[in-house]
């Protein structure tokens, strides 16, 4: 008997993690604007609205999510208050950054990049046929390249490859939940708005792909 999540729709799983995959790339001035619409969270209340009573947990990042979004006067005011937030958070502060965006960094006690997972995940790509784009520039094991190869997966598995599908489901639980969660545990612990919201939703949608 299927559960209710695997009737949804599949392309409102591929938009939702399209749309989490952006945020942590940073903010843009797209994402602002559907952010403070409400536009942007369709797709994570469309999944909330199948699951049922496990879905109270998404519902309630995306309240917080939509909280700090209403919180701004504008979407460019938002874009900027996420930019700083982002930049303080996972890439540059003068008392150390609360989270990594590498999978790596969670490998070591030292939080080195281009660990094990680095390779994991350049071998991953190549047996698929993908490449890290040029205007990236960032190690293979980033979060939103992690992401990337788990749409590609979730796109072929959609499209007729149970291969893919499973694939896809065994990725996000086994090599990904394990490290966003110590992600999401870290910035709780730093206290980070917007972001552990934003983690805790990717959680929900990492656990819950249909096979």
């Amino acid at each position: 008997m299927k559960t209710p999540r695997q009737n949804i729709d599949p392309e409102t799983h591929l938009a939702a993690f399209r749309r989490i995959c952006r945020l942590f790339w940073g903010p843009n001035a797209e994402d602002c604007e559907t952010l403070q619409s409400g536009e942007w969270f369709d797709p994570f209340e469309a999944i909330a609205a199948h699951g049922g009573k496990e879905e109270p947990p998404l519902l309630m990042a995306v309240a917080e999510l939509k909280a700090v979004a209403a919180a701004s006067p504008s979407p460019q005011a938002l874009c900027e208050d996420l930019e700083t937030l982002y930049v303080q958070t996972f890439i540059n502060n003068r008392g150390g950054i609360a989270a990594s965006l590498y999978q790596s960094s969670y490998e070591s006690d030292s939080g080195s990049l281009m660990g094990p997972a680095a390779m994991r995940m350049k071998d991953r790509l190549a047996a698929a046929g993908l490449a890290v784009s040029n205007d990236r520039a960032e190690p293979p094991d980033h979060l939103g390249i992690e992401l990337e190869y788990l749409y590609f997966l979730l796109s072929e598995g959609f499209g007729g490859s149970p291969e893919h599908l499973s694939g896809a489901a065994d990725f996000a639980e086994n090599e990904m939940a394990p490290w966003v969660t110590e992600m999401r545990d870290r910035l709780m612990e730093a206290v980070v708005i917007f972001y552990v919201p934003a983690v805790n939703v990717l959680l929900h949608l990492l656990r819950r792909i249909p096979r």
